[in-house]
């Protein structure tokens, strides 16, 4: 209960202090209140609030806030009121019900503190941000528009090198010296390594762009692991390494997206070769019926290096490249484990990780049937 004393107190406030009755007569109008609204005590005492300070379209929401004091105990708002001069002020008020020595008819004690300049502020601050948001949406646009147009530029004259060099390398033009095969290959092989970028720069700023389109058509998942692994058998074995398949003897054909799963299953895999300088590889897929619907999980575990835990984080964010000591020199733009998990979500599934340093990481793709 708020006394007599508490009135004082509030006379004495440098915020905008105002006692009023239920029914929103001003009891008292304290030297804030005037500085703040330019009414003195004679212009205001007696008369409705709603007459002095309050914009006709907002007299329910000074009601409510009298109503919500009185019962509640207490109530917070900003609110619109409009000065002596006729200018705008925004204002917050705290309000709590009072009740004076000897009577039994609460009232409301207002604390009001003019806020305009805190508004105009946060609303220039609000504008600014819209305006930064607004140029980083069209930055993105341009650079997508970008990507895909540059990404078609290079990779047409890019498949010519590649086409014309594999032409030579069969040695239908002639026969060819060591080093031109050699050389050849070298062209070859880093024409082939642009291509993929060129490419997964293209699918990304699709798929940032929501335009890539992933048709689902019932496929072998064991035939396409299959293939990745006999694809990718000879660069492991390059390294020393062996790499194991494990795949259901039988499996009914799941609804996906061969592409996208062979370019996610290829990534993983590669990362796998990637960073193990022993021991092996293994791709593995299971099937997991419980709880419905079935999932498909495709595994790559491999005796690496690991991932250190300062960088598990970051790992599938975009051009992130992890350090790890001795493979520095690794080619590589950081956009494989990202694009990965952007195409396994476009799936509607994801990719998971565990990993311990220098023991070896397990990737697993988990797609549910659909």
């Amino acid at each position: 209960m708020t006394t007599d004393y508490d009135l004082l107190l509030a006379s004495e406030s440098p915020d905008a202090a105002i006692v009023l009755s239920a029914g929103g007569t001003i009891l008292h109008w304290s030297r804030g209140a005037e500085e703040i609204f330019g009414y003195s005590p004679d212009e205001s005492i007696g008369r409705l609030i709603f007459d002095l300070i309050v914009p006709a379209d907002r007299l329910d929401e000074e009601r409510l806030i009298i109503r919500n004091a009185i019962t509640f105990g207490s109530s917070t708002a900003e609110s619109l009121c409009r000065r002596k001069d006729g200018s705008l002020v925004h204002v917050d008020i705290s309000s709590k019900a009072v009740f004076a020595a000897g009577s039994a008819e609460p009232m409301v004690l207002s604390a009001t503190k003019d806020v305009t300049q805190l508004k105009v502020q946060r609303d220039c601050r609000l504008k600014a941000l819209q305006d930064e948001n607004l140029d980083l949406v069209n930055a993105n646009r341009a650079k997508d528009r970008f990507l895909a147009n540059m990404s078609h530029e290079l990779r047409t004259p890019l498949n010519s090198i590649i086409g014309f060099t594999g032409t030579l390398l069969m040695k239908l033009p002639g026969p060819l010296t060591a080093d031109q095969q050699m050389q050849l290959g070298i062209i070859k092989a880093s024409a082939g390594h642009l291509l993929a970028l060129i490419n997964d720069l293209l699918d990304l700023a699709k798929i940032e762009a929501g335009k890539m389109e992933l048709p689902l058509t019932p496929i072998d998942f064991a035939g396409v692991i299959r293939e990745v692994a006999a694809a990718l058998k000879p660069q492991a074995q390059a390294k020393g390494l062996e790499l194991t398949v494990a795949v259901p003897a039988r499996c009914a054909p799941i609804r996906s997206n061969p592409r996208a799963l062979s370019q996610i299953v290829i990534n993983l895999v590669n990362n796998a070769i990637k960073f193990t300088d022993s021991g092996g590889i293994r791709l593995e897929m299971a099937l997991r019926n419980s709880p419905p619907p079935r999932t498909v999980e495709i595994s790559v575990a491999d005796t690496g290096v690991g991932i250190p835990l300062d960088a598990q984080p970051q790992l599938f964010s975009a051009f992130n490249r992890v350090h790890v000591p001795g493979h520095s020199d690794m080619e590589g733009t950081g956009l494989g484990l990202h694009l990965s998990q952007k195409l396994a979500e476009a799936l509607g599934g994801h990719i998971e990780f565990t990993s311990e340093h220098h023991k070896g990481s397990t990737f697993t793709l988990l797609l549910p049937e659909q």
